[in-house]
């Protein structure tokens, strides 16, 4: 079996940068460790206990399987896309904006930052 060594569930990983303060938030993860995204970045993770520069958070790896609580910027609805709120880690709904990266849809309507329920989607970056 070539399969060892591997996990599931939250890891353990090195921030690139502070994420003491971004507890939910979504990140994505760079040579130097995690980071928040920007817009346009694939996040697969959420931070489930952020750290300082250099020191070591808690991540759970993003899946369809089990839904997530992440902040909202604005409102949603249930069903709709969930897109990358510019580089905060937080999600909100398709709007005017040229480029956005998919992460998400809403399992529950929401407000504005609220812990809003997602079902994650594997990210993809679109290009209008």
């Amino acid at each position: 079996m070539s399969q060892t060594n591997v996990k599931t569930g939250p890891i353990k990983h090195v921030c690139a940068t502070d994420l003491s303060a971004a507890k939910d938030r979504l990140v994505k993860l760079t040579t130097t460790g995690m980071a928040l995204p920007q817009y346009d970045d694939l996040p697969h993770y959420l931070v489930l206990e952020g750290a300082a520069a250099g020191e070591t958070g808690s991540f759970l790896p993003l899946s369809p399987l089990q839904n997530i609580r992440v902040p909202l910027v604005g409102t949603c609805v249930a069903g709709q896309t969930l897109i990358l709120s510019e580089s905060s880690g937080a999600v909100k709904v398709i709007d005017a904006e040229a480029d956005f990266t998919e992460v998400g849809i809403a399992e529950e309507s929401g407000v504005d930052g609220q812990l809003v329920l997602v079902r994650p989607i594997s990210p993809r970056y679109i290009v209008t």
